[in-house]
């Protein structure tokens, strides 16, 4: 590949304490000394403080290591500065790098070089990106597994595997005169099935690592003034909605995204489903229809204060077939909506009773979420793919294998 020395600013813009200018490449400790005060023999992988200078006047007090390849994320030689994080110091910084002889890395170019030089493979490629978008710490934690070669090192496996019954195989092909064992479809059989097995368990994390990486998409639905601009306000813990207690307030979505023990939640408040209203409720009313259909989990309020009405009932048949948890709003007005009225009307459906005015009960609404959807707790070490990509290869792959075990099957 174009050893061609490149430079950029490898922290995010904007104001803060210390910057980072990266320059990669063969040639990088020269360009580092031309910028960097500095005028010592550099060891490999040791700080050192000096001036920044730009034709020879001083622009910053920073600190610097020049790191030898192959020991450097790009696996080129590399040098690093870290400079005041001030946005016209860096820029000033990276211009006096540039004036020494680099050129402007593109975007990703980093990563893209630690990809070429075999010092991470794409799917650990993939994971950098995912890492920086990381809005919570499942997704974070997601991201850091596959970039620490997990997903890797399990394919990597499997496919040794594989590579070793084809080797076998060909062996007995070529050379059948020798004394060699000979590999039957009875053999191969179960550890094939062993490997579908696991490709199985992967994918059925796929559902789960989507969710890790994009966050839960979470519709509170339900008639008119039965609480879900309340219930939106009472997760979010801040007033994000209007609340009063006029029908059809909401007439439109109102979306709002709330890390919940580190899973990004995207909450949408819908506008209530109602037999009444004039072209803008209807409007609304359509709206709502399509983001139950996108949503990942339904929140359908009913109010407890009131008794289930046929406006209930409508929402239900809408949501019935979505995963959905019913949230029976208004606990603090009396009057309560009991167990067997709840599963006359609605069979077999989770709910729970809360005040969102109060926030009663919220914290056991965040633990029902978690339970429909299988999150796991932090920290525990899994390989889970949340990448479009991978699930598509790996459902491939499983293809292809289920095709040979047919064939083998058909031969005994």
């Amino acid at each position: 590949m174009n050893n061609e020395l490149i430079a950029a600013i490898a922290t995010a813009p904007g104001q803060a304490g210390i910057a980072v200018v990266r320059i990669s490449g063969s040639g990088a400790l020269d360009i580092l000394k031309k910028v960097f005060s500095r005028k010592t023999r550099y060891e490999s992988h040791k700080l050192y403080y000096g001036e920044i200078k730009k034709a020879d006047v001083v622009i910053d007090y920073a600190m610097a290591v020049f790191m030898k390849a192959p020991h450097t994320y790009t696996g080129e030689d590399t040098a690093e500065i870290f400079c005041h994080g001030g946005y016209a110091i860096s820029r000033s910084v990276l211009s006096a790098v540039l004036d020494a002889g680099c050129n402007i890395a593109e975007a990703g170019e980093f990563t893209k070089r630690a990809f070429l030089n075999g010092r991470i493979d794409l799917s650990q490629a993939e994971a950098v990106s995912d890492l920086i978008a990381a809005n919570a710490a499942l997704a974070a934690e997601t991201a850091l597994n596959a970039l620490s070669g997990r997903i890797k090192s399990d394919i990597n496996n499997m496919r040794e595997k594989l590579l070793d019954f084809i080797a076998k195989i060909e062996v007995c092909i070529d050379y059948p005169e020798d004394d060699i064992e000979v590999l039957t479809a009875e053999k191969i059989i179960p550890e094939l099935i062993q490997i579908i097995n696991k490709i199985d368990a992967m994918l059925k994390t796929a559902y789960r690592g989507r969710i890790y990486k994009e966050g839960l998409l979470v519709a509170i639905v339900g008639r008119p003034n039965v609480g879900k601009s309340s219930l939106l306000n009472a997760i979010m813990g801040e007033s994000r909605a209007i609340v009063t207690t006029t029908p059809g307030t909401t007439r439109d979505t109102i979306k709002a995204a709330v890390d919940i023990k580190g899973l990004e939640v995207n909450l949408i408040d819908t506008a209530g489903i109602w037999q009444g209203g004039g072209e803008i409720e209807r409007l609304g009313i359509k709206k709502t229809k399509s983001i139950i259909e996108k949503s990942d989990i339904i929140l359908f309020v009913i109010d407890n204060s009131t008794s289930i009405t046929d406006d209930d009932i409508k929402v239900y048949k809408d949501i019935q077939d979505k995963a959905h948890i019913i949230v029976i709003n208004k606990i603090d007005l009396g009057k309560m909506i009991d167990n067997e009225l709840i599963n006359k009307n609605f069979k077999d459906s989770k709910y729970i009773h809360i005040s969102a005015l109060k926030n009663q009960n919220i914290i056991e609404l965040e633990n029902k979420i978690f339970e429909f959807v299988g999150v796991n707790q932090l920290g525990k070490k899994e390989t889970i793919l949340s990448n479009v990509r991978h699930v598509q290869a790996v459902k491939e792959a499983k293809e292809h294998l289920s095709d040979a075990l047919l064939s083998l099957e058909d031969s005994i």
